[in-house]
């Protein structure tokens, strides 16, 4: 989990997802702006460490799925995934 607190780890997200969505449009200005402000109101570490718990969280619900939709055998190659 981050230590960063809820209220921020989703402003981070919702900027990030912002920037993106700019750079994406061609609009470069207002994506390196949000990207700035990102850096100045929680810096590099912080935004890495969101980006990062957003991208485990991510991982776990895909496996998740795997394992509903196929079972332990097909994923893991393996009857039980704890052996």
């Amino acid at each position: 989990m981050s230590d960063t607190a809820a209220d921020d780890e989703h402003a981070i997200l919702e900027q990030t997802r912002a920037a993106q969505v700019a750079h994406a449009a061609g609009d470069h200005d207002t994506a390196y702006a949000l990207h700035a402000d990102l850096v100045t109101r929680y810096e590099l570490t912080a935004i890495a460490d969101v980006m990062y718990q957003r991208d485990v969280r991510e991982r776990l619900g895909i496996e998740v799925e795997l394992l509903r939709t196929f079972g332990p055998t097909a994923l893991y190659g393996r009857a039980d995934p704890s052996s």
